[in-house]
């Protein structure tokens, strides 16, 4: 019924947006005003890791590779209607991680309907990966990064200092674009900036936080990703955020608290929760950037074992042009609550944006 009744209303949004342009004499897609723009991104990385699980390479899990290869298709049909897509290339497979319309109304927030969606939870889940500190998000957050189809709708009130955001999508799991009931994900988000750019001494402050709330009801792809259980249930994740930067200098927080209660009698609730604070300084202005991240993890507080850990990042990035072309280092110290594994890593990758 669910199912039935957001369908109803997304067709009925659509139409409203249609009848609005018809009103404004304006076709809702015009090739000859299209806009058409193809940008890529690709990462060459090598890891030194020594790798307890790995036995077929030994004690050491040495490698180099393409950690992303990318490209972006992006447009306007009209001023009101857009398009993205982005492929990514991993040997002989491709996949597709985003593909979706998005609709710009005056009167309305922007809409986004498509195959797959990200979901919105935390602030770093939505940056640029291009512009990120480190070489990957925290734990907590690459957990929660899951393309999926759905709707996004999202906005900026108050003179574009409250940011909203929220997603409808499958819940069948990353990457699945089949639906066989009415088991959503539904994810709100929002994020005001306190100080945008004050001046302060000779440097200039800005000041932002926000929250996350998330829902989904027989996840068992996210279950296991998140507490591993593999089990179906009904999953509740909320977190906050915080970012501050001050000239050369940023700060940024987050942290999530999530509760499963599995749908099979007899089982124990689930509780995880995670979190990092990361820090980053730029020695040389625009060039050359330091980051230190410190980073838990707990999939379940009722039990204690290799997948509890706390995560140390310590890294240098050199942008020989911008983010289209740096040269990054991280080196990560694992250390885990129980049977503490050999796993601390370095990695050295090269990004190239065209």
């Amino acid at each position: 019924m669910r199912k039935l009744v957001t369908g109803i209303a997304l067709t009925g949004l659509l139409l409203a947006m249609a009848l609005m342009a018809r009103a404004e004499d304006k076709p809702v897609i015009n090739l000859k005003a299209a806009k058409f723009e193809v940008s890529g991104q690709i990462q060459v990385r090598a890891s030194f890791e020594t790798n307890d699980f790995d036995t077929r390479r030994g004690d050491d899990n040495d490698l180099v590779n393409f950690r992303r290869v990318r490209l972006e298709f992006k447009g306007d049909f009209s001023p009101e209607v857009g398009f993205f897509i982005r492929p990514e290339f991993k040997g002989a497979n491709t996949q597709l991680l985003d593909a979706y319309l998005k609709f710009n109304y005056a009167l309305l927030p922007a809409i986004y309907a498509g195959s797959i969606v990200t979901a919105p939870f935390m602030e770093s889940n939505q940056s640029n990966k291009n512009i990120l500190e480190t070489l990957e998000r925290a734990q907590i957050v690459n957990l929660l990064r899951s393309f999926e189809p759905g709707i996004k709708v999202e906005d900026k009130l108050l003179d574009k200092k409250l940011y909203y955001c929220a997603t409808v999508t499958n819940g069948n799991g990353n990457y699945s674009q089949t639906n066989d009931n009415d088991n959503y994900f539904s994810v709100a988000r929002v994020n005001y900036k306190i100080l945008d750019e004050k001046p302060v001494g000779a440097e200039k402050l800005s000041l932002s936080t926000g929250g996350s709330y998330g829902t989904a009801q027989n996840g068992q792809d996210r279950a296991n990703t998140l507490f591993a259980v593999k089990t179906r249930g009904h999953q509740t994740l909320a977190g906050v955020e915080m970012r501050l930067t001050y000239g050369q200098a940023a700060l940024q927080t987050e942290y999530m608290k999530a509760d499963f209660n599995p749908a099979q009698t007899g089982r124990n609730n689930v509780h995880m929760d995670g979190y990092y604070v990361m820090g980053s300084y730029f020695v040389l202005p625009k060039k050359l950037r330091t980051v230190v991240k410190y980073e838990g993890f707990d999939p379940d507080d009722a039990v204690k074992n290799y997948k509890d850990n706390d995560w140390t990042t310590l890294g240098l990035t050199y942008l020989i042009k911008g983010h289209d072309l740096k040269i990054e280092t991280n080196y990560v110290i694992k250390d885990e609550a129980k049977n503490d594994l050999q796993n601390n890593a370095v990695y050295l990758q090269v990004q190239v944006l065209f």
